[in-house]
């Protein structure tokens, strides 16, 4: 089983001893555990209900916004997979967390584009984006429903601050998703596109980091995915950008 429990380290800030740690970076470790699955605090935070990790047809409600406050997305939106099989890591839970907000966040990116985007282009891709990061979402929010592992928001990743953690920091800010929020025309497009690529490469960072120290096979299978068709999708993108700017 991939998630086999976290342990709330208590500290403030979680920096990656390589120096290359993925944007965002949960406060988790693989626990030696029997077959059953148990969900672990340190002393400095309290366990969670046994209950919380039952049966979901959703791992989070909400709803994307294009108005007001920064535009999100919920884990809602997708359907919740079966939980995971097979031996797993520390890096394999980080991976499985990491991404998952990062695959929220394009999401309210690209729920954006409809009815903001002047450029067809950016339709297509958005509508692309979301598209290929749903089965995504849905074997990753399975995974961490199915392990009790509390699933992340697009915003700022899951608060353990009632844990006695800190809050994951996010490759995008709400600041920057508020402003795109309210851009139209042009400019939206052009933002749009600095956003997605912005995420992109955020996945990407996470995603060779799976590779290199990650075990699960499936976790790896997602990584490799990510790798091939972001970095696609980033060469698609980057010329589409360079040719607004010159407008």
């Amino acid at each position: 089983m991939l998630i086999k429990g976290y342990q709330n380290e208590c500290e403030n800030d979680v920096h990656d001893p390589d120096g290359q740690a993925p944007t965002v970076i949960p406060i988790l470790r693989t626990l030696a555990l029997p077959a059953v699955l148990v969900v672990a605090l340190s002393s400095c935070g309290t366990s969670p209900s046994p209950g919380a990790a039952g049966p979901q047809t959703s791992a989070a409600s909400g709803a994307t916004s294009g108005t007001g406050s920064a535009p999100t997305a919920s884990a809602g939106q997708f359907p919740v997979g079966p939980p995971a099989t097979g031996s797993s890591n520390p890096a394999d839970v980080d991976f499985a967390m990491a991404m998952t907000a990062n695959h929220l966040q394009a999401a309210a990116i690209a729920d954006l584009a409809p009815g903001h985007a002047k450029d067809n282009k950016i339709k297509a891709l958005a509508a692309k984006v979301k598209k290929s990061n749903g089965p995504e979402l849905t074997a990753m929010t399975g995974w961490l429903v199915g392990g009790g592992i509390p699933v992340p928001d697009a915003m700022g990743g899951h608060d353990m601050s009632g844990m006695g953690g800190a809050k994951m920091p996010v490759v995008i800010s709400p600041q920057e998703m508020a402003a795109l929020g309210k851009a139209t025309g042009s400019g939206f497009d052009r933002m749009w596109l600095q956003l997605m690529l912005k995420s992109h490469q955020g996945a990407l960072t996470m995603a060779r980091t799976e590779l290199a120290k990650g075990l699960n096979p499936d976790a790896r299978k997602i990584a490799t995915s990510v790798v091939e068709r972001q970095s696609a999708e980033i060469a698609t993108m980057t010329p589409i950008l360079t040719g607004l700017a010159k407008r």
